[in-house]
C-alpha cells in the first residue's frame, strides 16, 4: 500500500469535510442574522410565504439558549395485556376515560415515571385503537425519543412500548440556538417545492436517533410537524435534520 499517498487522501477528505461544516455554520449564522434583523413577525410570516409555508396559530419568535443533555439507557420494554371492560365498552368511551385507561395500565404493568408527562392522544378509525402517547421531561422540557407508547385496541388488547432514559444532566456551555424559523426551512429544503407546507406545531425540545451506548449527549431540537402527521427534528445548534 501507498501509505503517503492513503495518508495525503485522507488529510484531503477530512480538510473537505471540516470546510463543509464550517460552510453549513456560516450560512446557519447568516440566516439567523438576516432574519434576526427583520422588523416585524409579519416579515417573518411573509419570508415563509415565499417559500410556501403556512403555520398554524403562533410562531415563537426564538427559542430558549440551551446546552447537550447527557443521557444513559434505563428501560426499553414491550408488553401486551388484555381488558374484558374495554373490549365491551370500547365504541363509548370518551377521551377522558381513553387517557385514564392508558395510565393506570402502565400503572400497574410497567410503571409510570414520576418525570412522565401525557403528551398527545388520538383515533385510528381504520386500525380501530386509541393511541395515548407520554413524554419524559427534565426541567420541563421534552425528550422526545423517551416516551411511553400506549395502544388500546378494539378487541380488547393493549399494547406498551416504553423507551425511557436516565437523565444525567445538562453538559457543555449553554448556547444559543437557531431561530424556529430557521428550523422551518430546512424543513422547506428537505421537503422540496413540490407542494406547500402546513406546519401545525414546532416546539423546542432534545431528541436523538437510538445509540448503542452506555452514555451519550443528546442536542436541543425544534420538533416541527405537518398537517399529514409527518415529524421533523431540527437540531437546534446545527440547523440540520436528525
Amino acid at each position: 500500500m501507498d501509505w503517503k499517498k492513503a495518508i495525503t487522501i485522507l488529510a484531503v477528505s477530512f480538510f473537505l469535510v471540516n470546510l463543509f461544516m464550517a460552510a453549513n455554520l456560516y450560512m446557519r449564522d447568516v440566516i439567523n442574522e438576516r432574519i434576526s434583523g427583520f422588523n416585524t413577525s409579519l416579515e417573518v410570516m411573509n419570508l415563509l410565504k415565499e417559500k410556501g409555508i403556512s403555520v398554524k396559530g403562533s410562531l415563537p419568535s426564538k427559542g430558549q439558549d440551551a446546552w447537550w443533555l447527557e443521557v444513559e439507557p434505563r428501560e426499553n420494554i414491550m408488553m401486551e395485556g388484555y381488558s374484558r371492560e374495554v373490549e365491551r365498552g370500547f365504541w363509548n368511551m370518551d377521551a377522558a376515560e381513553v387517557r385514564k385507561i392508558a395510565r393506570n395500565f402502565v400503572q400497574e404493568k410497567v410503571g409510570m415515571p414520576s418525570d412522565a408527562r401525557f403528551f398527545k392522544q388520538e383515533f385510528d378509525r381504520e386500525l380501530k385503537e386509541y393511541r395515548v402517547d407520554f413524554l419524559q421531561v427534565y426541567r420541563d422540557i421534552p425528550i422526545y425519543n423517551s416516551y411511553i407508547k400506549v395502544r388500546i385496541r378494539a378487541d380488547g388488547r393493549i399494547l406498551v412500548e416504553k423507551n425511557w432514559l436516565k437523565i444525567e444532566g445538562f453538559k457543555g456551555k449553554k448556547r444559543e440556538v437557531v431561530l424556529p424559523v430557521v428550523a422551518l426551512l430546512k424543513v422547506a429544503e428537505l421537503k422540496g417545492r413540490d407542494k406547500p407546507i402546513f406546519v401545525t406545531s414546532i416546539k423546542e425540545g432534545y431528541f436523538s436517533k437510538p445509540v448503542n451506548g452506555e452514555k451519550w449527549q443528546i442536542p436541543p431540537v425544534w420538533r416541527v410537524e405537518l398537517d399529514d402527521g409527518e415529524v421533523f427534528y431540527i437540531n437546534a445548534f446545527t440547523g440540520e435534520r436528525e
